[in-house]
């Protein structure tokens, strides 16, 4: 079955804050969709909107047709996930951890395993992340400690994927590698993905649906085909 996420006549607006966003009227289908605009177009402000974490002024969000507010909190943390553009990691934590805490929402039982080695493990393998799984996170590279934030998106498996600069510090192969994965889930579990940033090069190439945001407002605009570059310098030239 195919998922959606609606939003109809979304409007927020910050205190002290002439600029307001909205109102907004999209809807997202599964697949990789692709946010792409200039900053401060308000890209950020959709996605926490979409991840419930601001109070809209007014409108409606849906999941598969449920308002947002329909939703308990753990059932809520099972169907959507969230990754943040800077993301805080305890100090001490090792990099099999990180990934591992992907699986909270699930457990039942706080004796539950966390870790869930072999999924881990085969993640790891999977995007070739650079460090070993014992390592702790604060030792390793900065686009190595976004790779593995991002894995541990992906052990959360949610159906319902909300990225926001997701690719920062990451290199062109490992984008690559983690897109491969995300678009599998999407062919095997209908996931919807969405992605905002201004890393263009490989989201253009797997993204199925392309929307703008500018001056509060968002749009979906046509991918076709071979001009992908023309939507980059669209926005970045």
């Amino acid at each position: 079955m195919k998922h959606s996420l609606g939003i109809r006549d979304l409007s927020y607006s910050y205190l002290r804050n002439s600029w307001s966003l909205g109102p907004l009227n999209v809807e997202f289908e599964s697949g990789i969709n692709l946010i792409v605009g200039p900053n401060a177009a308000g890209k950020s402000t959709i996605l926490k909107l979409l991840a419930g974490l601001l109070n809209k002024k007014s409108g409606d969000i849906s999941f598969d047709g449920k308002n947002i507010e329909g939703f308990e909190k753990r059932d809520f943390a099972r169907l959507v996930g969230w990754l943040p553009q800077s993301t805080y990691n305890p100090p001490h934590l090792r990099a099999r951890e990180l990934l591992s805490l992907g699986r909270i929402p699930h457990l039942l039982n706080f004796w539950d395993d966390l870790l869930g080695r072999e999924e881990i493990d085969a993640l790891f393998s999977r995007l070739e992340i650079p460090c070993k799984p014992d390592d702790f996170v604060e030792s390793v590279s900065g686009g190595t400690r976004q790779l593995l934030n991002l894995g541990r998106l992906i052990i959360q498996a949610p159906l319902f994927f909300l990225f926001d600069e997701p690719f920062e510090g990451i290199d062109q192969r490992h984008q690559k590698l983690a897109l491969e994965y995300l678009n599998e889930k999407v062919l095997q579990e209908k996931s919807l993905i969405i992605i905002s940033t201004h890393h263009l090069i490989q989201p253009l190439r797997f993204a199925q649906n392309i929307f703008v945001v500018e001056n509060g407002l968002i749009k979906r605009i046509e991918k076709e085909r071979g001009h992908e570059s023309d939507i980059y310098c669209q926005f970045y030239f």
